[in-house]
């Protein structure tokens, strides 16, 4: 009688070294691809070289991961869906989900050129875009970005962002995270028209980590663990107390 790998814990060499290299991605980890896959049985086990995405589940003794692939050639949200051959129609959406393996992956959480994040600041937290990052010095010039004042209340997936004056230089070793913006529709007030945005699956993910809560919900602390980087409606807009 033969027993399974999974059941005695045996698991051959090559199996071994895979999920050793999957131990070292944890949920919310950004990755690049760097080796292609393509299923044509399976479109959710293909996947480009050049491809960037978050890991958002790890499974143990397992080296695949599921990732959210946020876009591609260093872009976001540059995908499209064809619904319909003849005639030819496509619709853009902002990502989509696949099994990738451990080994054809490469962490990518450093902060880059063109990046939205959020950091934790002396005078207060700050969503900005990277312009420039230096090795050097240790730190990134960030634009800011802010909401008007009347329209803080909003909820917070659909406040319109905008730029502040001025470039602020940040110290790389401030706590930061790593979000997206996007140019949709004011589903608030219409006659905005197109306004930036943060992507659900973004707001998502910080109320799962207690980083973020809407103004108007009740006060909740925040689960153990969670890092030291508050979010909180009226915190997140610099300037605003």
């Amino acid at each position: 009688q033969h027993s399974s790998p999974a059941a005695t814990g045996r698991y051959p060499a090559v199996w071994r070294r895979a999920m050793a290299v999957a131990e070292r991605f944890e949920k919310g980890d950004r990755v690049l691809i760097l080796q292609g896959r393509h299923n044509a049985l399976n479109h959710k086990e293909s996947y480009a070289s050049g491809e960037h995405g978050t890991v958002i589940d790890t499974k143990p003794n397992s080296s695949v991961l599921s990732v959210r692939l946020d876009g591609k050639h260093g872009k976001y949200g540059n995908y499209r869906v064809v619904e319909c051959v003849l005639p030819h129609i496509e619709r853009p959406v902002q990502h989509r989900v696949v099994d990738v393996s451990a080994l054809h992956l490469r962490k990518q959480n450093e902060a880059k050129q063109g990046d939205f994040i959020v950091v934790q600041a002396e005078n207060g937290d700050v969503l900005g875009q990277v312009l420039e990052v230096s090795m050097i010095s240790g730190s990134f010039l960030v634009q800011p970005y802010k909401v008007d004042a009347k329209r803080v209340c909003w909820p917070l997936e659909h406040r319109p962002w905008h730029p502040e004056e001025g470039p602020l230089e940040l110290s790389m070793e401030l706590p930061y995270c790593h979000v997206h913006l996007d140019l949709v529709d004011s589903v608030m007030a219409p006659k905005l028209g197109k306004i930036l945005c943060l992507r659900p699956c973004d707001v998502h993910r910080l109320r799962e980590e207690g980083l973020l809560m809407d103004s108007g919900e009740p006060q909740r602390e925040p689960p153990k663990g969670a890092r030291a980087l508050a979010l909180e409606a009226g915190v997140i807009c610099p300037g605003h107390p």
